[in-house]
């Protein structure tokens, strides 16, 4: 695959990697792509025999008042209504409004039509939440279509790309040999996360003097889900006016990368993309698109102040090499970020894991990820026995920030809120630990406390 093309699918997962954009990206391939369409179509309903050109399809299509399915499929031919309902980790499925939705729309069905109902997630939905439905996960989505022909589509490809980064459908690429690398971690890593942090802090507090600040107003601080970092001020840039830019590494795609962003907004970046947006130096460490401009910081033996400095004085007009400079180094100083994205789909790995126990995880709460990568890196989830009748709320994660008091000892952690219950399953050592272990005293100990939470209660 071009190197263009992973460019591009690298920038979509990195501005786009919310629910609702995925739904937008499948969308957009089916309506584009006439073989895809088919494919998705057979994948949820298969035994309906829907003919791509025979349907329409409406994104967030309005149901009355029983919701807004994220597809909708009409079959224009038997008068068939479908819906497909697209998750990451959102746990609210609408089951019960979108049953009566189709009902209402399929008066002549015979069937149950809780068969033209789909549903997709990266996690695994509990079948018997949604009776007779078509359930499933984006792994297996996605490698149902890595084995279709039309696959050398550049479209398709590209997609592919953005699944694997965006839905954690990535482990369908990995031998058996790669996936160990999931399921080992060290303290190290999060400790150098917690400390790129602070470094990014100290490297704009001693620049201050030269018109660098953090940005703290606001709810523009610290982004969180394939980036990390934080957003700055830079005074007296044109015309002495100042522009705001973010700093820090993006984790989502690959290997993490270092960079300055100003983001081709007013407000925020737009006098500095407006100087550079007609130039381009092709291997350089300045790049725009049109989200914005970006510096790389492609020597990663220099510390990140100079690097900001660097950065600084070439928005001011002042001369410096990052136009022409280009490199060819392959550092790993910074791959202990990766973490960030291994940590949690460990975790998912782990909420697979429970379908045959006598616990089922069968819904990831709303808020979904809970990652700050200055303190903690996890996912909130709920834990239900006995078809939904007995429910807690919790979370599992990674503590590593001085705030969580695990400066110097990060530990794995997963915490049951009714009751305030919080139990520490391990700690992280410099050495690497075998996460397999520790998911055998997570799944032990969840269960023992669960069980007492609901025996206090008398549920």
């Amino acid at each position: 695959m071009s190197t263009n093309m992973e460019a591009f699918a690298r920038g979509l997962s990195e501005r786009m990697w919310k629910e609702n954009d995925l739904s937008d990206m499948t969308y957009a391939l089916c309506i584009g792509n006439r073989e895809f369409f088919q494919f998705f179509l057979d994948f949820f309903f298969r035994d309906s025999h829907l003919n791509a050109e025979e349907v329409d399809l409406s994104r967030e299509w309005y149901a009355s008042d029983n919701g807004r399915p994220d597809f909708c499929i009409q079959d224009k031919v038997a008068k068939r209504y479908f819906f497909v309902e697209a998750k990451l980790w959102d746990g609210n499925l609408h089951f019960k409004k979108y049953c009566s939705e189709l009902e209402s729309l399929n008066e002549k069905q015979k069937k149950q039509v809780s068969a033209n109902l789909g549903y997709i997630a990266a996690y695994k939905i509990d079948k018997a939440e949604v009776d007779g439905c078509s359930v499933h996960t984006w792994l297996e989505f996605y490698t149902e279509l890595k084995k279709l022909a039309f696959l050398n589509d550049p479209a398709i490809k590209c997609y592919c790309m953005y699944l694997c980064s965006v839905a954690g459908a990535e482990r369908a690429e990995q031998s058996d040999e790669d996936i160990k690398e999931y399921a080992t971690f060290n303290g190290a890593d999060f400790i150098g996360i917690r400390k790129f942090m602070e470094e990014i802090e100290t490297a704009v507090g001693e620049l201050n003097g030269e018109g660098v600040s953090l940005y703290t107003r606001g709810w523009r601080n610290i982004l969180p889900g394939t980036r990390m970092g934080r957003f700055i001020e830079i005074s007296e840039v044109l015309k002495g006016k100042s522009v705001w830019a973010w700093i820090g590494a993006f984790y989502g795609f690959g290997k993490p990368e270092v960079c300055l962003w100003f983001e081709d907004r007013n407000g925020w970046g737009k006098l500095v993309c407006d100087k550079y947006r007609n130039m381009s130096w092709t291997g350089s460490e300045i790049e725009y698109d049109n989200e914005g401009l970006c510096f790389h910081m492609l020597d990663t033996d220099g510390s990140l102040k100079d690097f900001i400095k660097r950065v600084v004085e070439e928005i001011r007009g002042n001369k410096t090499d990052m136009r022409q400079r280009i490199s060819s180094k392959v550092d790993k100083k910074y791959e202990f970020i990766l973490a960030m994205r291994r940590f949690p789909l460990w975790i998912e790995r782990k909420f697979l894991d429970f379908e045959n126990s006598e616990f089922a995880i069968n819904s990831i709460r709303s808020d979904g990820d809970s990652e700050d990568p200055a303190n903690h890196c996890g996912r909130y989830f709920t834990v239900e026995k006995d078809d939904g009748k007995k429910k807690l709320d919790c979370w599992v994660g990674v503590l590593f920030g001085k705030n969580e008091g695990a400066e110097d000892h990060p530990r794995i952690e997963f915490q049951v809120w009714d009751g305030s219950y919080y139990k520490c399953v391990a700690e992280l050592g410099k050495d690497n630990i075998d996460m397999n272990g520790v998911s055998a005293k997570f799944k032990e100990e969840l269960r023992d406390h669960c069980s007492k939470i609901w025996s206090m209660k008398g549920v």
